[in-house]
């Protein structure tokens, strides 16, 4: 049982004496669960469920990292499981207040949970007296009671608490309890940072789905980059550029990197106060330092025990990042931070003597990247000189931030420099100029070795651009051969060489195949050859990722957030183009529109074949979800004007998908084409997917097509989406069908009254009730319905009728699922259930009874059967089709028909004597056929027979006025 207010009070007011803060207000404010607005994020969600399936999650972050919205976030998840929630503070320290204030959050939140709590075995005692199903308890703020008291009892009470509690605590620093017990048995999961960091993609959906900012692509980007991810980060420079113009905000972007005011004041009041005066003092001293260690420190500092403050400053989660081997480096906004306050304080001469000396220390330990950047920002031109001399080749081969740092002396005129150039240009899909850059470089080059290597590069990125220029006796050539035709055969050529690059360009081509399976053993070999650069094994990575998506490895997803985060470090543009888009495969709901925004990116900077790739992804990623057709097309006329055919094969199979699944009235033919296509590439994945679109275009033997896709796809590795299969045939067992005085139909008694349907539609329903059970020629409906439109408007027509009809008649079945329309040939009918009910047929049916009885002698089964005729025929055959040429026939055929029942069944009740129901059927056989001679002389005869001469005279008056409407003389009435 919950306790009242008063015993709260009681409790803190006893705790408050032995040095608790007292109050139930106090306990409030630390026991309220946060209300928070924030941005959904998928990867969490995937996160949220891990925590609830183990006892005990340990967030660990720094501050502003997202620890408590995380929480607030995971608290609303979990409803309707209660959630208790405690926020620590210093003043806690003491094991009783932890214990009155987890009583008070766990009595709050768990309904007939005990109180009355002195020590941990109390609160674990009643809480193994709840018989509830889950609960979660959370401790925010953990970092406040390290080391003390409390924090001993936390340990016990998460050592003791019951399987149906899970205790998430989170904390600035790993907290110093021991739950390694817990942990062996595999009871608690550990969140990180990283874990809690904004991905690229995230920072894009945060600014625009959730804060409504408009940024462009790359200022996104480089805020990702910048803050890396950082929530607090995000979160200013979001508050700062509220109300600000598009280049105020570029402006405060660039700012972002040290001498922005809102993210200083957050570091000082919220991580760097908390330090003492000599670890504040050696991070301020050592940011100009890119990478560190503790000798590299050592060293600048002329100092030692650089690698204990180092693995200090690690361990608490003070924005410093292992990196592995006895390397750190600071997180970019605290090291920017850091760099600012310095310069601020050193002045610009001593701040470049300082990246100087930097620069001097780290080329000594063999970090040239980061010594050449500390010279360039140094503005020491010889020593950079001196480097680019000795090392340039390897300089060229990595990561190019430099190039934005270069002294200007040099910038313009060294060939290394033009080389790295060139390459970032590469990298960022930017081809063209590339391509110019190599060219400069080679002409700066002149005859020395690196001139070589400029044209190869160059000779092997113009090929990509020209197809006729594409070689075939290196990696690069086969992999360019490989996306024009036959992908395994160059596969195979590639994967003989047995060197890194060629495994990987295999694996690529065996991709670009749809071999999946294939792909994942070439590009694994290739990620770990021992000569595998970190680019290609990145780009392998990438490839291997794809493929698993592909064949339905959902677990690559974390593969590709990882690549993305390396592509952002590396500032691979290319790769981070192409690890965005590749989200498409994933299940995540913005993953196609995070590709469809890399093609338009890639679109706006000329890059061709990253516009492709990316709407390819695009297109692959909505092959389970609504179809898009644009996509697919779009992507088919990129790659045709790069004489990439193979992948022009996959883009028409996609769009003839989409176009069937759309009711496209080329479906069929695009999808037999795209099939014809893709055998001629030699592409077995396109092929696969090609058949998979004759299945929607061809519904009636949707079950053959599916299975052959099924077999293509099991020999490359691939998974179809399980949703596009189609359904198994099965008919509806009830049918009923009237048109005899308006149209009515039920199936499976639901009434299609078709008001949702456009009048062409319910007319096309209603000609094709009219002949239920037989083909019609979709040529004779075109000129039934359309008969003014030309043949190609009215094929148009006639299928988007057909769209709609169709899911009229079966809203909640997939393509090939409805077996009432159904498609033979060029040709629709209604195919209905053998005991449906369709009142002409009956109708039919029942006067070809009465004809058989009668010839048989059976009068009364005879009369019977007339007289259902009769009861049928209330009024005319579809009257909603006015005098439509294509039912007047038909309406005047069943018209006849009821009236030759009406005549035989004058006859027969003639003949048994019963005048006054022949003189009735005689009345209802002329309301139907009011020219008919024999009825009028058959019921003035009747009437006169049976003594009612008025009535008699009054029929012979009609009739004789009948017969002057026709020409006839009177004369002859009833004579």
């Amino acid at each position: 049982m919950v306790d009242s207010a008063h015993a709260v009070t009681a409790r803190l007011r006893e705790a408050a004496n032995r040095g608790v803060p007292a109050g139930a207000g106090a306990a409030g404010a630390k026991t309220t669960v946060p209300r928070v607005t924030a941005q959904a994020r998928d990867r969490l969600e995937t996160i949220f469920d891990l925590v609830m399936q183990h006892r005990v999650a340990v967030v660990t972050a720094p501050a502003g990292s997202g620890k408590t919205t995380m929480l607030a976030q995971l608290a609303a998840r979990v409803a309707p499981a209660p959630v208790a929630w405690y926020r620590a503070d210093p003043s806690d320290w003491k094991a009783e207040a932890l214990v009155a204030y987890l009583e008070h959050a766990l009595t709050s939140a768990l309904a007939d949970l005990p109180g009355g709590w002195l020590d941990v075995d109390d609160a674990t005692d009643a809480l193994h007296s709840w018989h509830g199903d889950r609960a979660l308890l959370v401790v925010d703020d953990l970092h406040a009671l390290q080391g003390t008291p409390a924090e001993a009892a936390l340990q016990r009470f998460l050592e003791q608490a019951p399987p149906s509690l899970t205790t998430v605590v989170a904390s600035r620093h790993p907290p110093t309890m021991n739950v390694s017990r817990l942990r062996v048995a595999g009871d608690v999961i550990d969140i990180n940072a990283d874990d809690l960091r904004f991905r690229t993609w995230e920072v894009e959906l945060l600014f625009r789905s959730f804060y409504r900012e408009w940024l462009r692509p790359e200022d996104l980007a480089a805020l990702a980059r910048r803050t890396e991810g950082w929530a607090a980060g995000l979160q200013l420079f979001h508050l700062a550029i509220r109300g600000k113009g598009p280049e105020e905000r570029r402006q405060m972007l660039r700012e972002l990197s040290g001498h922005w005011g809102l993210v200083r004041e957050y570091l000082t009041d919220n991580v760097l106060s908390e330090l003492e005066s000599e670890v504040r003092s050696f991070l301020l001293q050592t940011s100009v330092l890119g990478r560190l260690s503790g000798p590299v420190c050592d060293a600048y500092l002329g100092r030692s025990g650089g690698d204990v403050i180092l693995a200090g400053l690690e361990r608490n989660q003070v924005f410093t990042i292992a990196t592995g081997d006895g390397w750190y480096r600071y997180h970019e906004v605290l090291r920017s931070h850091l760099e600012a306050a310095l310069a601020e304080q050193v002045g610009e001469v001593e701040m470049r003597e300082r990246h100087r000396r930097a620069g001097q220390v780290l080329e000594e330990a063999g970090a040239l990247d980061d010594a050449f950047s500390a010279y360039c920002r140094a503005e020491d031109a010889a020593a950079v000189g001196r480097l680019l001399g000795h090392e340039g080749e390897q300089l060229a081969a990595g990561p190019a931030g430099w190039l934005e740092i270069l002294p200007p002396a040099i910038s313009d005129h060294d060939p290394w420099v033009l080389l790295a150039a060139a390459r970032r240009d590469r990298a960022a899909g930017r081809w063209s100029d590339a391509v110019a850059a190599y060219r400069r470089a080679e002409q700066a080059f002149g005859r020395r070795s690196g001139g070589a290597i400029a044209r190869a590069e160059r000779s092997a990125l113009i090929a990509w651009e020209d197809p006729a220029l594409h070689r075939r006796d290196d990696w690069m050539g086969l992999l360019r051969a490989a996306a024009v035709r036959d992908p395994m055969t160059a596969a195979t050529r590639a994967a003989r060489a047995g060197t890194a690059e060629g495994l990987a360009a295999a694996g690529l081509a065996a991709l670009g195949a749809g071999c999946v399976t294939d792909a994942q053993r070439w590009l694994s070999e290739a990620a770990v050859h021992p000569d595998c650069s970190a680019t290609l094994a990145m780009t392998a990575q990438l490839g291997h990722s794809l493929a698993s998506l592909l064949g339905g490895g959902g677990s690559a997803v974390v593969d590709l957030e990882w690549l993305l985060a390396e592509a952002d470090r590396l500032a691979q543009g290319w790769l981070n183009g192409a690890c965005r888009a590749a989200f498409a495969l994933s299940d995540r709901p913005e993953g196609t529109q995070q590709a469809a925004a890399v093609a338009a990116e890639c679109r706006r900077d000329g890059n061709r074949w990253g516009e492709g790739f990316a709407l390819l992804l695009q297109a692959l990623g909505d092959l389970g979800k609504a179809a898009s057709l644009q996509p697919a097309r779009d992507a088919a006329g990129v790659f045709a004007g790069l004489g990439a055919g193979t992948l022009h094969a996959w883009s028409v199979a996609l769009a003839a998908l989409a176009a069937a699944r759309t009711d496209d009235e080329q479906g069929y033919v695009s999808a037999r084409d795209a099939v014809s296509l893709a055998r001629a590439m030699v592409v077995p994945g396109a092929e696969a997917i090609a058949v998979l679109a004759q299945a929607f275009a061809d519904p009636e033997r949707s079950a053959t097509h599916w299975a052959t896709a099924s077999a293509v796809a099991a020999q490359c590795g691939l998974q179809l989406p399980v949703a596009l299969a189609p359904l198994t045939p099965a008919a509806p067992t009830s049918v009923k069908i009237a048109m005899l005085g308006g149209f009515r139909m039920e199936v499976e008694g639901r009434t299609i009254d078709g008001f949702g349907l456009k009048p062409r539609a319910r007319s096309l329903l209603r000609l094709l009730a009219l002949s239920a059970g037989r083909p019609l020629h979709r040529e004779v409906i075109v000129a039934a319905l359309w008969p003014d439109a030309d043949r190609d408007t009215g094929m148009r027509l006639l299928h988007v009728a057909l769209s709609a009809l169709r899911h009229a008649l079966s809203p909640d079945a997939k393509r090939g699922g409805n077996m009432l329309l159904v498609r033979d040939g060029e040709a629709y009918l209604l195919a209905l259930p053998q005991d449906s009910e369709v009142d002409i047929r009956e109708l039919e049916a029942m006067a070809t009874q009465g004809v058989r009885a009668r010839a048989a002698g059976d009068r009364e089964a005879a009369i019977a059967a007339f007289e259902r005729v009769l009861w049928l025929h209330t009024d005319e055959l579809l009257p909603e089709e006015g005098p439509a040429e294509w039912v007047v026939d038909e309406r005047t055929r069943l018209r006849q028909a009821a009236a030759d029942a009406a005549q035989a069944l004058v006859e027969l009740h003639v003949a048994r004597g019963d005048t006054t129901s022949a003189a009735l059927a005689c009345s209802r056989g002329l309301h139907l056929d009011r020219y008919r001679d024999a009825l009028w002389r058959m019921l003035i005869a009747i009437q006169e027979q049976g003594g009612d001469l008025a009535a008699a005279a009054h029929t012979r008056r009609r009739y004789s006025e009948l017969l002057a409407e026709l020409g006839v003389p009177p004369t002859s009435a009833g004579r």
